[in-house]
């Protein structure tokens, strides 16, 4: 028994021994990283105001970024904005510790050791974390490389084009470069040199409720400005709408509408009020929905493509509305016309028939004159005869209720054909 008591009580002393070993080889690194910092940020050996090789090559900044987020797309202020890290990477060789390990350090240190004055050239708005706190983080390296990485919300303006909304693709750019050294000072490039910058986006944050993120394409540009030519970085966002919330909401709103405007050439001719009903609620609901649309979107000078569809079934509606009026107008006609022929039979005129004897006999130049004056009048007897029955068919029932029956094929099948062009334009 007291054997193993003694076994336990060695085991706790070298523990206890070991312990003490570890805080001290620990207090004497923390010495130590604590001296090589000072001696590092010792404003008589290192002015944060100079960029390193100020006097020789340029700063080659490296950029990456990791999306967060692409929040929204506006179209009518045209911005868009974007949550990300934004990693930038340099080589210092003031920062030269000599360590053969990475030192991690704070906020805090940025103060004190030169940073690139990068910005986002079009950014209209844009902010740094600071909850819990400012979401920086600052690594230097081997060899004086110097990794600094921070959070970045930017909202950035973006020229959309609405042509072919709402199966449109925007290219939203993110511009990054100098506010103040020149290309001669700092040079931008992205991470390994590379030209796609999905790996940047988690394959979660590629799909939006609008919209989903298809490209993101690097590259590297020269601006030119009075003061000289600066370096940039450039990230295009190529943003694909969602279309599936208009083919609902916007298409088959107006393509219902379409085809409830047809139900008017079913109704007979005589139920006024129901066809002008009908033909009037089905025009109001598709100018409602032509106003709702537009009224989120920008006052653009040229024509979208969503427009073109709402115009035209906005069209076909009030053709149907029009096809109405001209039955209208013929049966008023025709109700006229029965009413003169009405007139007429009750109003006899008592004509004195002429009497054979009293007339001369025709000698035979009058007879060639009269069978000539006889055939034009049996042809302009067979015209007026022709436009009497096409008259006549004109204002028949048959004819009317032929109207909204050829309406009834008619106005589908163009209705059809438009759907195709407007389809087949998107497909070219």
């Amino acid at each position: 028994m007291r054997g193993r008591e003694g076994l336990g009580l060695c085991w706790l002393i070298l523990a206890t021994q070991l312990w003490l070993s570890s805080a001290k080889q620990r207090g004497v690194d923390e010495e130590r990283m604590t001296q090589i910092l000072d001696t590092l940020l010792d404003k008589v050996n290192y002015d944060n105001r100079v960029r390193p090789f100020y006097n020789g090559k340029p700063v080659v900044v490296k950029v990456g970024y990791w999306i967060l987020s692409v929040d929204s797309i506006d179209v009518v202020n045209m911005d868009f904005t974007v949550d990300l890290f934004l990693r930038q990477e340099w080589v210092d060789p003031r920062l030269d510790h000599g360590l053969n390990e990475t030192i991690y350090l704070g906020h805090r240190v940025m103060q004190k050791i030169w940073t690139p004055d990068s910005y986002f050239l079009n950014a209209k708005t844009a902010k740094m974390h600071h909850v819990t706190t400012p979401n920086q983080m600052t690594l230097i390296a081997p060899m004086g490389v110097v990794k600094y990485n921070t959070r970045v919300t930017v909202k950035a303006a973006c020229t959309i084009d609405l042509r072919s909304f709402p199966m449109d693709q925007q290219n939203c750019p993110l511009v990054l470069e100098s506010y103040g050294y020149d290309r001669s000072h700092i040079v931008y490039h992205w991470e390994g040199n590379a030209t796609d910058g999905l790996p940047f986006v988690p394959n979660r944050m590629r799909i939006m409720p609008q919209y989903s993120l298809v490209r993101l394409t690097l590259s590297r540009e020269w601006h030119q400005y009075i003061i000289g030519n600066f370096s940039a970085v450039v990230a295009v966002f190529s943003i694909e709408r969602s279309y599936t919330y208009f083919l609902t909401h916007v298409y088959g709103t107006s393509c219902v509408i379409v085809f409830i405007s047809w139900m008017g050439f079913v109704i007979p001719p005589d139920q006024t009020a129901a066809r002008i009903a009908v033909g009037v609620t089905t025009l109001l609901t598709q100018v409602t929905v032509i106003n709702i649309l537009n009224s989120s979107m920008p006052k653009v000078s040229y024509v979208k493509s969503i427009d073109k569809f709402l115009i035209s079934c906005l069209i076909f509606v009030f053709l149907s509305l029009i096809e109405y009026c001209v039955i209208l107008i013929l049966d008023g006609k025709r109700t006229r016309r029965h009413q003169q022929h009405t007139d007429t039979a009750n109003t006899h005129e008592t004509i004195e028939p002429t009497k054979e004897a009293d007339q001369p006999w025709p000698n035979n130049e009058a007879c060639q004159i009269g069978k000539q004056e006889e055939r034009k009048f049996l042809h302009c007897t067979d015209k007026l005869l022709l436009r009497k029955r096409f008259r006549e068919w004109t204002f028949s029932d048959s004819f009317l209720a032929g109207i909204d029956q050829t309406a009834l094929l008619v106005f589908p099948l163009t209705f059809v054909l438009f759907h195709i062009l407007y389809w087949m334009g998107f497909l070219e």
